[in-house]
């Protein structure tokens, strides 16, 4: 942008002038343009380009000189400064006709105000307002506008805070917003105060502060509530929010679509649960007749008298049946939860669970259950609740609701918010990338002003150096001076000098001419490489020295360049930098200014002693080389790193209550580890000085952690001092130096939290924001109820609030609105759902996207290029060790030789020669062979579709007579040999004794077993095997057990499955070869199993398979179903990507163990041994504050029991198990009450005497669980993308294309696959034309869309215990409906006759409507033998789908269903993956927990007793839910828990086992939900964000689907074909984007489209040509024929196509035989004109003639002659 005509002009009344003339000069050329156009069109019919061309470019304003944005650099540096603060005049041209002025201030920042009267009163040369204008622009306003409302919000936290404070800041509110007012004006012009929205913000605080005051509005605790909105100021106020704000809104206005279809699936859930489980959370148990008759005191009553006491006494709830305090919910279907004996279920007992919460009662509440099943939280709890009451088998409801409302829903709006963002990210950096460019120019030319003002100084030795810094195209300064410095600039902060010096130069990129052409760069890539000082120091690059030092923390670097050559030539930095390093190249003029001598003697004394130690002392330079030399070894590089493992074992080892001597040896570990890493720090400064020791990060850091060592072990003893022990954690972190993933991951996470401080800083504002709401909303009503018993998780002060703000976050809600809502009601609902969305759904989501983003499993998984010492130092022991043992073997091999040659001299007297010959021969045989033929290959197909080939298999040689010539198949299927060489060539004397014969044989029997084993039905038996196997393996339960015969029956089919397995095993051995059966990983995994069963089935025989050591190894038979894993192809493909993902999952594993370690070993110093507590005997419950027990001692003095909680932080491994279940979010609530009850060991815990202990589980949660955790999810995404992008078959093809004809060819792929219909038959009779005519209507289907859509929500006014008056209006309004649907059946049956079967929605529609009227007749009957009729009403609402087409908004929607259709066959291949893995563990759970005691999660249908049962089980645990409660259950192991003296079958009684538990639960939940479950996820997110590029291309399948229905008008019969005359107007009636508007003519005539005989059009013909014109691509070939040969649209063409010409030729054949009639025309015309002339003058010449002879009397005959002339 040119901004040289701009100039700075003091805004006066000439300005007021100067604007009004800019006014009508621009009123007169607009009218002048408008005259032009209007005259135009009157004489001419304006096409769309003349159109186009007539309308001026518009102008728009100028983003750099937009208000908030500073001034550019070359007008900074022009602008007057006496004009700071001051009005100037517009500088932008596009508001110089707009009433308005600019004011700069101090920090170059623009303000732009309006030029009229401010509020009518102040004009822009009022003194008030001009010092309202200063005030305002000045920096510090804002400042102090700033701390003001931080101020405001520390006061806002307080539960009582000082009524005057109020008052206070609404004063100063006040007069900002006055200030505002008078220097901008209040609303009517442009840039006033409520033009901006963040003032309406201000405007509504304190206009509702002042109502509040003097208006009495009784409880103003609401309105005082906007007052929290102030913390949105700092949005206003702080830059870069804005941007973030602005982007969660575009997110919020993208999920609009997500919204729609979530609350349309959620509601067709929703409606089904309220059919299903209407009322069933009421039902109780109560007495029956019998007991309660047995039980009271009332049986001389009559019998009808005492039935009646019956029916009012157990409406009491003291009657009902109790379960640990709580009321049992119980169910009489089969698979619910039965009453215990004495007593009955009887449903509408009391209130519904949680409350009264709990429920499905009216569509209401069924919402809120699914909204909460969407959001897994405490899912669990419902899943039992309803399964106990309703039936096991309900549990095929919750499976479709989490995983399409849950996983589908959920991810889909975590990818919607983050393509949102990620689309403004892209525009930010896009603008940001310019300014950057337009700042790097800017700079360039104010030095170039500089230098046209400022004489150049040359001293005379410099003569010689010209051109120095010549960079081209005007990139760089002329300097000259001894040291020449061109100063890169890196954020407008650090900056990195080049000094160039005479002496020999470096860095010669091309000498060409005697002229040394030097790049001008900076050393950044070398700094990420992380070359040591050292090493730079002594490279060479092409005979010049290279001295650099370089600062790898602020990017400070001075490279010296010397020069001896006549001319340097200075490359342009364009051809050497790299984009980034060069947008931020900024050169500029270097202040001469000299210090004084005294202070630069000081600066370099300083220097050369205390920071270079440039001392020329050759004792001491030697002594530093020696030190260098030892310590920056690679060598003490991994004694280091050993150390450093060493003292985080030492640190992990610590625990309380250890022995002195542990402590001792742990203590004396602690001195010897600080010495080390103390004496290393010491000599790494002596061997590199402090100058480049402290440029590496990795230095500083280790000194850092030295210096908090040596402060910590000298005030070891002080109280208080103990935290730095802290510090001593940070050396974990060491690791990273030498473990490159760790390095990687801790600087992106360290990139990330730089990248996402805005998006931190929104976050932190919401949460405040939301936790005083319910401060002041919800404080005082929790106060009011509960008093001083007021539970943990509560709205009492702000730091509570602040927790349950953070917990929503977290995904937890529904247990603090219960709560909530007991105490402050309805108004709960909507603030709990609010901060759920906003804050988890839509930020949180955003946090987690753009961290995922910033990097993948390639980042985790790339190979090092930097040089690792490590890695050197385990290279060179390796190579030693292989040196020792190469040299023992030569050795050894040496003394035999000799031995050798001493045995055959003396025996054979063979001479040397002859012996070494001998030797080489023996060494170069072939290997036997147990068959016999030439050189071949041979290639054997396993069973998994791989061949292998094996290449070159030697032969011994043999007769040609030996040769037998075998079938041709024999051949092909030759095996190799069945053992490996080491095994055969120790029988190759054999083949000499074995016939001929006998070994062709068994090479033809092999061939004969290969093709068995290869055969079909032998893998279909295989196959059935394994199926049967695995269900005799699920039938093996607690009941089973019971029964011997049966138990017998099962042992008889494992042995025989065994077989079969060992069978297959030795059959493919024989078939294959050992080898290469071996070369498989899928036989690996079959031999192993075999192995596993064949064990068990010995332990059997020998009678020792209930030893316990036997049993767990007999439970390994579990494993057998993954045999089924190699023989589907959809688990393998599934699989694969996993085992691809391994190594990147792993790398995650241990660096989120590292991360951990952190916190366990921190949470094992601040709780280790402290979670102990008083007990009453017998159960777990802490007694009461009135026992006044305060320590250990009096516990067990007044003989209570003194516990500790079942998870703690006593050890590292404890501390591990507790901080996963704090990062999964379950059991973590009691864990964090232990924390902050706990004060220190062996004292009785206190409620909440320790609350801010919190902070380090907040700290965990987001270090170790959003981060580390949510790693998995990047890494199982980016892992399934590269196999998809490996894959995919046309990633060939499309490499080669560009992105227009990628478009095509993706558009024709869509293409091929649609094909024109028969149009259906319209009926012959009147009626059924009336009828058809009717139901083929668009509206016809839009009404019966209505009365679905009412239907349905008759179908939400349900509710349970409704009024029959209710029941009869709701039953009479579905009759009506059901009467409508059998209309519209019998019209559509009577309109298409047998042909409306035919249509899939039409046999749906049927089948409901037969439904509907059997359940209005039938009700009754088939509620209770089939399904409830009302569900199948439910069912109708899927007919919804068949609208969305017709709605033009609904197309995201649509893309959104398009996108789970899709994922469909993938979900479901991952599906089988997460049953097969569901049905292993639940035969391990029911081999291990059959018998564990219910308790916590383990209850009479939640357990491990059977088959159902388990999987019921596992599939909750599977999104995590619930699987702390089962933890606890299975860990029972000591009593009172359990009584191990129970006869089972396990010898333990109903007791657990935690060490079998532990790994068994804790593998689960890893496998399940952070692997598979995260498939899942990417399979949709891939799917989803597939279907928003097609849908970006512009061209969908519906769009297509739409094309072939208005075709269907023009041909009805399905002939493919139209007349050309019908196009115009199809294409017209088309709809857009296929839609080519009248007059399309000339464009239709472009497409170049073929026209077959009896000018007919094909339809893909068309389709084709409008996709190209509508992509653009009419003119663009396509690459080769390869490209087309995928997607070849014209194989399917039918006979009689057989194109004759195209549109174009039609057109030139149209247009030449007009052209040829025209000039045929006017050439008939001329010859007509110059017969007329001829005859003119022939007439002419006569006449003359006559008049000459005079002759009058001929002239009839003349006239004769004249007529038979004309007649020739």
């Amino acid at each position: 942008m040119d901004y040289k005509s701009i100039i700075f002009r003091k805004f006066t009344h000439e300005s007021l002038r100067r604007i009004e003339h800019y006014r009508q000069e621009e009123s007169e050329r607009i009218a002048s343009k408008q005259l032009e156009q209007q005259t135009i069109s009157e004489h001419h019919h304006m096409n769309k380009s003349s159109k186009d061309e007539s309308i001026d470019p518009k102008q728009i304003p100028n983003k750099e000189l937009a208000v908030g944005e500073t001034l550019p650099l070359i007008l900074q540096y022009r602008f007057p400064p006496e004009l700071i603060g001051i009005p100037i005049e517009e500088i932008d041209s596009y508001y110089r006709t707009d009433y308005v002025f600019v004011v700069i201030n101090r920090n170059n920042t623009i303000f732009r105000f309006s030029a009229t009267s401010a509020c009518f009163i102040f004009s822009p040369f009022n003194y008030f307002r001009r010092l309202a204008i200063r005030i305002l622009t000045h920096s510090l306003f804002s400042t102090l506008v700033m701390l003001t409302i931080l101020t405001n919000c520390v006061f806002m936290t307080l539960k009582n805070p000082p009524e005057m404070n109020e008052y206070v800041f609404t004063v100063i509110y006040t007069l900002e917003a006055l200030t505002k007012c008078i220097a901008r004006g209040f609303i009517l012009q442009k840039y006033t105060f409520l033009r901006d929205p963040w003032n309406w913000l201000d405007f509504i605080v304190i206009t509702l502060a002042y109502v509040t005051f003097f208006i009495d509005l009784g409880n103003v605790a609401v309105l005082r509530t906007f007052r929290v909105l102030r913390a949105l100021k700092t949005v206003a106020v702080v830059p870069g929010l804005k941007t973030i704000v602005n982007a969660l809104v575009q997110s919020f206005i993208s999920l609009r679509d997500v919204s729609v279809l979530s609350s349309f699936i959620l509601s067709i859930f929703a409606l089904i649960g309220l059919q299903l489980y209407m009322g069933v959370l009421r039902q109780k148990c109560v007495p029956t007749y019998e007991s309660f008759l047995n039980n009271s005191n009332i049986s001389s009553i009559k019998f009808n008298m005492t039935y009646a006491i019956y029916l009012k006494e157990i409406d009491n709830e003291i009657n009902w049946y109790k379960e640990n305090d709580i009321f049992l919910l119980c169910g009489n279907a089969s698979g619910s939860t039965k009453c215990p004996s004495d007593y009955i279920c009887w449903k509408d007992r009391g209130m519904n669970p949680d409350f009264g919460y709990t429920s499905f009662d009216n569509y209401g509440w069924a919402m809120l259950a699914c909204f909460r099943l969407m959001t897994q939280d405490y899912w669990e709890n419902l899943y039992q609740l309803i399964l106990s009451t309703a039936g096991r088998y309900h549990f095929l409801y919750f499976v479709a609701v989490i995983f399409f409302g849950s996983f589908y829903l959920i991810n889909l709006i975590l990818a919607i918010v983050s393509m949102s963002y990620q689309q403004q990210q892209k525009q930010v950096e896009i603008e940001n990338e310019e300014r950057e460019r337009r700042r790097i120019e800017d700079e360039i030319e104010i030095q170039k002003i500089v230098e046209a003002h400022t004489p150049l100084h040359i001293d005379e030795d410099q003569h010689n150096i010209e051109n120095v810094l010549c960079l081209k195209d005007s990139n760089c300064k002329i300097s000259y001076a001894e040291n020449i410095p061109v100063e890169y600039e890196q954020d407008r902060k650090s900056s990195s000098t080049f000094q160039f010096e005479k002496s020999n130069s470096i860095l010669a990129n091309a000498t060409t001419n005697d002229i040394i052409t030097k790049p001008v760069f900076d050393e950044t890539q070398q700094q990420q490489q992380n070359i040591t000082n050292e090493d730079r120091k002594n490279q060479r690059i092409s005979g010049f020295s290279y001295l650099s030092e370089e600062n790898q923390n602020n990017n400070d670097s001075t490279i010296i360049l010397y020069q001896d050559k006549p001319q340097i030539k200075c490359v342009s930095p364009i051809e050497i930098l790299p984009t980034q390093l060069l947008n931020r190249i900024s050169i500029r003029s270097k202040n001469t200014d000299t210090p004084n001598k005294c202070s630069q003697a000081l600066i370099k004394f300083l220097q050369i002693y205390c920071w270079e130690w440039n001392c020329q002392s050759p004792i001491f330079q030697k002594f530093q080389t020696t030190v260098a030399f030892i310590i920056l070894d690679a060598f003490v590089d991994l004694f280091i790193t050993i150390c450093i493992v060493l003292n985080t074992l030492f640190m992990a080892l610590d625990q309380p209550g250890q022995s002195e001597k542990m402590t001792r040896i742990l203590t004396a570990g602690n001195y010897v580890f600080t010495s080390i890493f103390t004496i290393e720090c010491i000599l790494k400064i002596i061997a590199m000085t402090p100058a480049k020791y402290l440029k590496n990060g990795w230095n500083t850091f280790d000194l850092i952690i030295v210096s908090v060592s040596l402060i910590e072990l000298g005030l070891a003893n002080v109280k208080g001092l103990s935290v730095l022990r802290s510090f001593r954690l940070l050396r974990v972190f060491k690791l990273a130096k030498s473990w490159q993933t760790l390095n990687r991951l801790m600087s992106i996470i360290g990139k990330s939290i730089g990248a996402l401080g805005n998006l931190t800083l929104v976050l932190i504002i919401i949460i405040f924001i939301f936790a005083v709401v319910g401060m002041q909303l919800f404080g005082h009503k929790y106060a009011n109820k509960f008093g001083k018993d007021m539970p943990r998780w509560n709205f009492f002060d702000f730091f509570h609030a602040f927790m349950i703000v953070f917990r929503v976050l977290c995904g937890e809600w529904i247990e603090s609105m219960w709560v909530c809502l007991e105490c402050a009601g309805w108004s709960c609902i909507p603030f709990f759902l609010l901060t759920f969305i906003i804050g988890n759904m839509v930020i949180l989501n955003l946090f987690l996207a753009l961290l995922l983003a910033s990097f993948g499993s390639n980042v985790l998984t790339e190979k090092e290029d930097e040089e690792n010492k490590i890695g050197e130092a385990i290279d060179r022991i390796q190579r030693f060790f292989h040196f020792i043992i190469n040299f023992i073997i030569r050795l050894f091999h040496r003394k035999n030789q000799q031995q050798k040659q001493k045995t055959y001299i003396d025996n054979n007297n063979i001479n040397e020669t002859s012996f070494s010959n001998t030797q080489e021969f023996i060494g170069n045989l072939p290997l036997p062979r147990l068959y016999q033929i030439e050189e071949f290959y041979v290639s054997v197909p396993l069973n998994n579709d791989l061949s292998i080939i094996h290449e070159d298999i030697e032969m011994q040689p043999m007769n040609n007579n030996s040769i037998i010539s075998h079938p041709t198949w024999q051949i092909l299927h030759t095996p190799p040999d069945c053992c490996p060489n080491m095994i055969s060539k120790y029988f190759s004397c054999c083949t000499k004794c074995i016939p001929k014969i006998i070994q062709e044989q068994w090479i033809y029997l092999r061939s004969l077993v290969h093709r068995f084993v290869e055969h079909r039905f032998f893998e279909w038996f295989i196959i059935a095997s394994i199926l049967a196997s695995s269900t005799t393996l699920a039938l093996e339960d607690v009941n089973t057990r019971q029964q011997p015969k049966f138990t017998q029956i099962l042992d008889i089919f494992d042995k025989i499955f065994t077989i079969i397995f060992t069978i297959e095993l030795i059959l493919k051995w024989f078939a294959y070869g050992i080898i290469n059966y071996f070369t498989n990983g899928w036989n690996w995994l079959d031999f192993i199993i075999v192995i596993v069963s064949i064990l068990g089935v010995s332990l059997d025989i020998f009678g020792i398979a209930d030893i316990p050591a036997f049993k767990s190894m007999r439970t390994l038979r579990a494993l057998r179903p993954l045999k089924a894993l190699s023989r589907f192809e959809g688990i393998r493909v599934v699989v694969n990507a996993l085992i691809g993902a391994i190594p990147a999952i792993f790398n995650v594993l241990l660096v989120c163990l590292v991360f951990w370690l952190i916190f366990s070993i921190m949470g094992v110093q601040l709780f280790g041994g402290k979670f102990y507590k008083c007990v009453y005997i017998g159960t777990h419950d802490r007694i009461n504050k009135s026992e006044n027990i305060t320590n250990k001692n009096d516990c067990l003095n007044k003989n209570f029991t003194w516990e500790n909680s079942r998870v703690n932080f006593d050890n590292v491994l404890n501390g591990y198990l507790a901080l996963f279940q704090v990062a999964t979010f379950k059991g973590w609530i009691e864990i964090m009450a232990d924390a902050t009850d706990a004060k220190e060991i062996d004292i009785q815990p206190e409620y909440e005497t320790n609350i801010y202990i919190l902070i380090y589980f907040v700290m965990f949660i987001i270090f170790g669980s959003f981060f580390t955790l949510n790693l998995f999810i990047g890494v199982v995404i980016d892992n399934f993308n590269q196999q998809k992008r490996m894959l995919r078959a046309d990633g060939s093809l499309e490499m080669f294309m560009t992105e227009d004809q990628k478009k095509y060819y993706n558009a024709m792929k869509k293409m091929g696959n649609k094909k024109p219909t028969k149009a259906l038959p319209r009926p012959r009779f009147a009626l059924g034309r009336f009828l058809f005519d009717l139901t083929t209507n668009q509206k016809f289907d839009i009404f019966i869309m209505i009365c679905i859509f009412f239907n349905m929500v008759c179908m939400c006014l349900e509710h349970y215990n409704q009024s029959h008056t209710y029941d009869l209006v709701l039953d009479y309004i579905n009759h009506l409906f059901v009467a409508i649907f059998t209309i519209e059946c019998i019209m559509k049956l009577i309109a298409l006759n047998f042909k409306y079967f035919t249509i899939p929605w039409n046999v749906f529609d049927f089948i409901i409507v037969i439904a509907s009227i059997l359940g209005q007749t039938l009700g009754e009957v088939m509620a209770k033998y089939f399904v409830n009729p009302t569900l199948l009403r439910v069912v109708r609402v899927a007919r919804v789908g068949r609208i969305l087409r017709l709605v033009k908004g609904a197309k995201g929607i649509r893309t959104l269903l398009f996108a789970l259709a899709v994922s469909l066959p993938a979900l479901f291949n991952i599906g089988l993956l997460l049953f097969l893995i569901i049905f292993i563990y639940s035969i391990f759970g029911m081999s291990f927990f059959g018998y564990v005691r219910k308790t916590a999660g383990i209850t009479d249908l939640f357990n491990f007793e059977t088959f159902p049962n388990s999987i019921i089980v596992l599939f909750q645990m599977c999104t995590t839910a619930g699987w702390s409660g089962v933890f606890q259950a299975l860990t029972n192991d000591q009593p009172p828990d359990c009584d191990p003296t129970i006869n089972t079958p396990s010898h333990k009684g109903d007791c657990g086992n935690t060490a079998i538990a532990t790994p068994f639960l804790v593998s689960y939940v890893i496998i399940t939900s952070l692997v598979v479950i995260n498939m899942y996820i990417a399979v949709i997110l891939e799917n989803f964000s597939q279907a928003q590029e097609d849908v970006q291309q512009g061209l969908t399948d519906d769009d297509y689907d739409m094309y072939y229905e208005k075709w269907q008008h023009l041909d009805p019969s399905g002939s493919q074909f139209i007349r050309y005359d019908q196009l115009s107007d199809f294409v017209d009636n088309l709809e857009p984007p296929l839609r080519i508007p009248k007059p399309n003519h000339l464009v239709l005539v472009g497409l170049d489209l073929p026209i077959c005989e009896h000018d007919h059009m094909h339809c893909v013909d068309i389709l084709d040509g409008l996709t190209k014109y509508f992509l653009g691509t009419l003119h663009v070939p396509i690459t080769s024929t390869e490209a087309d040969a995928p997607i070849d649209i014209k194989k399917d063409r039918p006979k009689d196509y057989h194109p004759i010409t195209t549109t174009v030729q039609r057109q030139r054949t149209i247009y030449l035989s007009r052209i040829g009639l025209k000039g045929f025309r006017n050439n008939v015309e001329r010859h007509r004109n110059e017969r007329k002339n001829q005859e003119l003058v022939l007439e002419k010449t006569i006449d003359d003639e006559l008049i000459e002879s005079n002759d009058l009397d001929t002239t009839p005959l003349v006239s004769n002659d004249n007529q038979n002339y004309e007649t020739n």
